[in-house]
């Protein structure tokens, strides 16, 4: 069990991860290498990250990034940007998903008994540090609970609001109801049970944006076959129910009417 490499710093209950995400259609998702000229003759080298109608944001060969208003630009660059913007959507998202805790409160279980507990979950803010809005953003989880909970990891997915830049949006993962964990004091004769408010193990997820998928994103402490699992159940969503024994759809009557 792992969380993601590089991507996910823990301080405190809160998480911090930066996505940059691409969306491509022909070309490669990262820009290349090319040299723009201003309309005064000067030069620089860099490649293209983002684009509106009126600036460029350029990265040199050292990192620097840096905004270009395009009216400073050779012509022959600003036609270059022109047929960038048509095959490039570039997003650049950070997600920050800080862990929430209900009240504590019992549920009544078959085999347990009562159990007492507290719903978790997580909030996620999502904000937009691009040069264009982010539309179309769905982002489909996994949220897992301690190993020794005996509490199911909860699947799930959140539609995300249009995001302008600079904005942050507000999203939410289901609750998954955590059981307190039990600890036995022994003391001479008498025994006396304590129980602690738990938390999440950790969360997988996955940003899809106008259907296509866009970044994976991984906080605390995720089984090595996360993806594999949101996997499954994304498939379960999308397949068609089954019909009883017998039964024709509704578009081959209509065909053979």
């Amino acid at each position: 069990m792992r969380g993601g490499a590089g991507w996910c710093y823990r301080g405190g209950m809160k998480l911090l991860s930066c996505l940059v995400l691409m969306l491509v259609s022909v070309l490669p998702v990262c820009g290349q290498m090319r040299t723009f000229a201003s309309v005064k003759g000067g030069e620089i080298r860099a490649e293209i990250t983002g684009c509106t109608d009126t600036v460029a944001e350029l990265r040199r060969e050292d990192g620097k990034r840096f905004t270009v208003p395009l009216a400073t630009l050779s012509e022959a660059d600003r036609k270059w940007i022109a047929e960038w913007r048509k095959t490039h959507k570039p997003y650049r998202v950070q997600v920050v998903p800080s862990q929430k805790k209900g009240n504590t409160r019992e549920v009544k279980e078959a085999i347990a008994g009562s159990v007492k507990g507290n719903d978790c979950w997580y909030s996620l803010g999502v904000k937009n540090t691009g040069l264009e809005s982010v539309t179309g953003l769905r982002l489909e989880y996994i949220v897992y609970p301690p190993g020794n909970s005996g509490a199911m990891p909860v699947p799930g997915s959140v539609e995300v609001a249009e995001i302008a830049p600079g904005k942050t949006g507000q999203a939410a993962t289901a609750k998954c109801f955590v059981p307190q964990a039990r600890e036995v004091i022994r003391s001479g004769l008498n025994d006396a049970v304590r129980l602690t408010e738990s938390g999440l193990a950790g969360l997988h997820l996955e940003l899809w944006i106008d259907g296509k998928p866009a970044g994976v994103m991984k906080a605390g402490t995720v089984p090595e076959d996360a993806a594999a699992a949101l996997a499954a159940w994304r498939e379960k969503q999308t397949a068609p129910a089954a019909l009883p024994e017998g039964k024709v759809p509704e578009k081959m009557i209509e065909k053979t009417r």
